[in-house]
Order: C-alpha cells, then structure tokens, then sequence
C-alpha cells in the first residue's frame, strides 16, 4: 500500500505534521485505517472516532486533493490564543457551585452556592464540548452574575469571566463577558463559530457602546472583525471540505448519484443555516455512500439493515 494513517486519539499523535487531538466540537468521526491509493481514495465512514480540524485539513491534503498543484485553506496547526468581549443579553442558566469551586447542573445535591451563568456562558461551554466540570477561579460575591470560570477539552483552554460595565449590575445587560481561548487554531475557530451559531445573535453589539469599548480598550468594529475573522476561517473549512467531497463523487466511477446528491444538498444547505452539526452528519452520510459502492466492508458493515435474524429461542 502506498501509504495508510492509523489514528490514536485517546493520547494523540504526530503524523505527517499534524497532532490528532479529540474534539467534541468537530464530531466528524472515523472509522479504522485511511488508504492511500495514488488517484483513487476509499473514503472511511467518519463515525466512530471524534477528530478535529486539523485532521479534516490533512485528510484534504493527502485524500481527497490528490493534486499537489492545489493548496486548500488550512487553519493554523500551531496554538494560537484569542481574546473576545461579548454583551449578556439572557441570565439563564441558573447554575450551582459546589464546596470544591466545581460548577455543576441546578439539580446537583450537596451545599452549593448559585451562579448565573448567562446565554453567553452556556454557548461557548456547549462549543467546547465534553470536558470535566468547568471551575470557579473567582470567588462569587453578592452579585451572582459576577465570575471567572475555567474549563479544559482536549488540549483546548476556555475561561469566562463576568463583569458589569454599567449600571452597577442592575441588569441582565448590564454585564460583559470577556472569552480567552487557548488551543489549535482551527478548534478555536470551531468553537467561535459554533458558539455564534447557537447565540444566534451578534454578541459584540453592546447595549451601551461607550463604556462597552472602554472596557475592552478597543472600538466595536475591531472586536466585531476579530469575532467575524474566526467563524469565516472555520466556514471556509467546511466549504472546501464540501468542495473537495464534491469532486471526488462526480469523479468516482460507479457511485448511485442520487442519495449522494441530495446528502450534498443538505451540507450546503446547513453551511447556509450555520449549522456545523447538521453539515457533519451529511458529510459522514456521504463517505459511508462511497465506501459502499467502493466495496469498503467497514462501510458496509455500519450501513446494511438488511441482515437477516435468526431466533435463538425457537426450539
């Protein structure tokens, strides 16, 4: 075989440049071994195993861009750090913290003390993706809506920290959230542009813009670009992975075109709605099509319903 890439996500390795790093946020998956095979590439079922986007590039640049002559858009592979302001603009959820400075779920039993965490604090917590409980670095005050949380997924630091920039903290919208995150360049983007997507709102745009800008020692429309930057680097991901999958079915002798199609239809259309989730899983559908009809037996294995059952009661 020319070449194959095995995949060890549980420690991490270096392959050919690239550090394969689990990411809640990417939840592309995949199945066994890659094959190489010069022109032709067998797609793997990206079901089972969750990689991040620096894997996706790689995969662009070896599987499905077979043509050296043609660079795709990649994302930073180094750690980068990026430092956002955003308005408060909804105070659920409610959550507790316990006696170890743990933030836990409303429902947690045990002594607790109230934190409200905000629409902001629960959109890039969701982006981050499964990690240990996040933790109060700040000591909670009389005001429950002033913090500093931190949490770690997989290689990617996340801290918020909650401050009032008027009005005393009188309001809900009287608060600011200021947003560090450390990690792969391309996760940071996922998690930026994911936690837009389920904001669904532009959290730059201040109730008071004054004060807001003192507070972050720039103009909004410095800080709108810095949001604005991140989520087109990781849109601009996803289009050229649909653009490269999109080539190799029109090329791929002996594919039904027509499941294909409209599963190419669907990621498109997610891209448009901003909608990560819906866009990996048309994508995953894709790769198992292609396997299948390539006579991949993983593929076919995870996609046949036709197996036949036998009843093991029956004398």
């Amino acid at each position: 075989m020319p070449g194959s890439i095995c995949l060890d996500v549980l420690t991490g390795m270096a392959v050919q440049g690239a550090i394969f790093s689990a990411s809640a946020s990417a939840a592309i998956i995949l199945w066994g071994f890659v094959y190489l095979f010069g022109e032709t590439a067998v797609f793997p079922p990206w079901h089972m195993i969750p990689l991040s986007w620096r894997l996706i590039a790689l995969l662009q640049r070896e599987i499905f861009n077979p043509n050296p002559g043609f660079t795709p858009y990649m994302s930073p592979d180094g750690m980068v750090s990026l430092r956002l302001f955003a308005q408060v603009r909804a105070a659920r959820p409610v959550m507790v913290v316990d006696e170890e400075n743990l933030v836990r779920n409303k429902s947690f039993t045990g002594p607790t003390r109230k934190i409200i965490l905000g629409d902001v604090g629960q959109a890039f917590l969701r982006a981050l993706g499964p990690s240990d409980p996040p933790i109060l670095t700040e000591n909670i005050g009389f005001d429950e809506q002033k913090w500093e949380i931190s949490a770690n997924s997989f290689g990617t630091d996340l801290s918020i920290k909650s401050n009032p920039y008027w009005g005393f903290g009188l309001f809900t919208n009287c608060f600011l959230n200021e947003i560090n995150i450390k990690g792969r360049g391309s996760i940071v983007d996922r998690i930026v542009y994911d936690s837009l997507s389920f904001l669904g709102r532009n959290p730059w745009e201040p109730t008071w813009t004054s004060k807001f800008e003192r507070q972050m020692g720039m103009d909004v429309e410095k800080q709108a670009e810095i949001w604005r930057e991140s989520q087109s680097r990781a849109e601009r991901m996803m289009r050229e992975i649909l653009s490269e999958l999109s080539s190799i079915v029109r090329k791929h002798e002996g594919i039904e075109l027509g499941q294909c199609a409209i599963d190419l239809e669907m990621a498109r259309a997610a891209l448009d709605d901003r909608n990560s989730h819906a866009f990996e899983r048309a994508i995953s559908r894709i790769s198992s099509q292609v396997n299948i009809q390539g006579g991949d037996p993983w593929g076919a294995l995870i996609e046949s319903d036709e197996s036949e059952i036998i009843d093991l009661t029956e004398s």
